[in-house]
């Protein structure tokens, strides 16, 4: 990043006080600037270092998925992975799998066969691999966007909260 110039810092003259000509001085301009710098960088580190399950989920399914996936194949796989890692979660929580997870369990085995065999690898992966994160997946999405790439988006909930 290129260093800051404070050479367009003009000392600002607030409205309420144009009257007693009340102006800040370039010291408090730099200060304040410098504070708004800070400010970003640290929300943007706070940012990386967030937990993910959006990152999550694309990590547990990565080994199902290749550089060749359409958008529709990408949300397939992310929609399977979303059920599979539920299951876990819900089975290892000891708590019943709804009638909607359930429906789409046997949505998934009746019609697609080859998908069933992913599924139970993808539970079986979710307790070897991910076993710390006992989130639920409450909606999983993937999106296009502008930039022509799809993104898979999850809002999660701690499985203690169902």
């Amino acid at each position: 990043m290129a260093p800051i110039s404070y050479q367009n810092v003009h000392p600002v003259v607030l409205p309420q006080f144009a009257n007693s000509r009340a102006i800040f001085s370039e010291n408090f301009l730099k200060t304040i600037l410098a504070f708004e710098i800070w400010f970003f960088y640290f929300y943007q580190m706070l940012s990386k270092n967030r937990l993910s399950y959006s990152n999550i989920l694309r990590d547990f399914i990565s080994p199902y998925i290749t550089n060749l996936e359409t958008t529709e194949s990408l949300i397939a796989k992310a929609m399977l992975g979303g059920i599979a890692w539920n299951v876990a979660v819900l089975t290892e929580a000891k708590l019943p799998i709804n009638i909607d997870l359930n429906r789409a369990i046997s949505d998934i085995s009746n019609n697609f066969p080859e998908a069933w065999s992913a599924f139970d690898k993808l539970v079986a992966r979710k307790n070897s691999h991910f076993s710390e994160h006992k989130i639920f997946m409450e909606r999983v999405e993937v999106r296009d966007e502008e930039s022509g790439i799809a993104v898979i988006r999850v809002e999660s909930r701690n499985v203690n909260t169902l």
